[in-house]
């Protein structure tokens, strides 16, 4: 594969580093034969080549017999939005005889000291090598200055510059599109906790319907025993204190004070948490509306239905709560309303204190 080039031309492009270990012994060749053929005749003593991830500059001057020079190799180096660009320099020496040139390089690009060789035609400087693949390849150096290398390094890093820029723009907007998918995602799952939360409810209502149902059946057992009279299975207040207080007290009392507490603190809590899912939903909307992301359907809806879901489980469980304390004391009032005569103060005496309304 033949380059050729203009002013700046391109050099071929390398693998890793500066060039296939081949084509840097070719390019120093070609250095070092450009710095020979200078000293018997008008020649430049500096020549370029570009591309767009590599800039190669090779000076010289002739020192007796001999040249010296160095060769400087810009390329850009990483990915973007962390590219740099690497910079390496190496000396070299070398003799010319006629238009071919021979170099010697050691250290730098090279390990060891290699010699190469070059052609100088006008002003243009031709390297011929086996490439990394095992292919015969030219290349050539244009005549240069080093303005014109300072030209080139500076668009090396613009380049670099602007592609760290872009990149970092883009990762920043993937990362914001991210951020906007799980802000929607958080929302969605919210949103099913919200109504999974907001339909316990409704079990919590169906057991409050059950206890006060249960009230109501052991008031009925009360009043039938209570109905009896006080004295009725044998006399001195049998039936008042075997029965009728005991209904009251162990089944009307304990339906209140244990199974109607108990399901009132399970509303009250998952009340509680549905409250908890309404501010977190509402936090999620708020998220997305700052991240320029888009509600997901049925978030509002949900939030109104479960609003309404707790206003309405409040009414029906003070509801609730207004019938079973009415039984307790319908309960107390039966019993003591037969601890008469013989009887008087055996009676429950006065009910507890009633539950009060949930908020």
């Amino acid at each position: 594969m033949t380059h050729g080039y203009g002013y700046a031309p391109s050099w071929p492009r390398r693998n890793k580093g500066l060039l296939a270990l081949v084509g840097v012994v070719g390019l120093l060749a070609g250095v070092i034969a450009a710095v020979l053929v200078g000293r018997s005749s008008p020649g430049p003593s500096a020549f370029l080549a570009t591309s767009s991830g590599e800039v190669e500059f090779i000076t010289w001057q002739p020192v007796g017999n001999t040249i010296q020079g160095t060769i400087a190799y810009d390329s850009i180096t990483g990915t973007a939005p962390s590219q740099t660009v690497s910079v390496q320099s190496t000396p070299f020496t070398g003799s010319i005889n006629g238009s071919t040139v021979s170099m010697k390089i050691n250290g730098g690009i090279l390990v060891g000291t290699t010699t190469v060789t070059a052609i100088l035609n006008g002003g243009t400087l031709s390297l011929s090598f086996i490439g990394s693949g095992g292919a015969f390849q030219t290349g050539t150096l244009a005549q240069s200055s080093a303005s014109a290398y300072n030209a080139a390094v500076a668009a090396l890093h613009t380049r670099v510059q602007r592609a760290n820029v872009l990149a970092a723009q883009q990762q920043a907007q993937a990362a914001q599109q991210q951020k906007r998918a799980q802000d929607e995602q958080t929302a969605q799952n919210d949103i099913a906790t919200l109504q999974q939360d907001t339909g316990n409810l409704g079990g919590d209502l169906s057991a409050l319907a059950g206890d006060v149902k249960q009230t109501n059946k052991d008031l009925a057992a009360e009043k039938r025993d209570a109905a009896r009279g006080p004295n009725a299975d044998g006399g001195d207040c049998y039936n008042l204190d075997a029965n009728v207080d005991y209904d009251v007290q162990s089944n009307v009392d304990y339906d209140i004070q244990s199974s109607l507490d108990y399901d009132l603190n399970n509303l009250t809590s998952d009340i509680h948490t549905v409250h908890q899912d309404v501010a977190t939903l509402q936090g999620d909307l708020q998220t997305i509306v700052s991240d320029g992301a888009t509600a997901p359907a049925g978030a509002s809806s949900t939030i109104t239905a479960a609003q309404a879901a707790i206003t309405q489980a409040k009414a029906t469980a003070n509801g609730d709560i207004d019938q079973a304390n009415a039984d307790d004391a319908t309960a107390y009032a039966v019993a003591n309303g037969i601890a008469t005569g013989s009887c008087s103060g055996d009676g429950p005496g006065n009910p507890p204190a009633p539950v009060p309304h949930i908020h």
